[in-house]
């Protein structure tokens, strides 16, 4: 239940530049910053998350290592 207001308010916060846009740009110019903003969300989903959930993992089971230093 702690986390329904964080990501409410990350999503609205993800969806406010939107807003803000609409006000000095035209519908077309926001549908197409929306279309960039869409693209590179997936970019990360495919390049960057899968990273950063094998990279921590990966921290945590080399952190008693003697060696973990040289290896990070």
């Amino acid at each position: 239940m702690p986390l329904l207001p964080t990501n409410l308010a990350a999503w609205l916060l993800g969806l406010a530049d939107r807003w803000f846009l609409k006000e000095y740009a035209s519908f077309a110019e926001v549908g197409l910053y929306a279309l960039g903003f869409r693209f590179g969300a997936v970019l990360e989903t495919l390049f960057i998350r899968p990273f950063t959930l094998a990279w921590f993992p990966y921290l945590f089971s080399i952190l008693n290592d003697p060696d973990h230093p040289k290896i990070c």
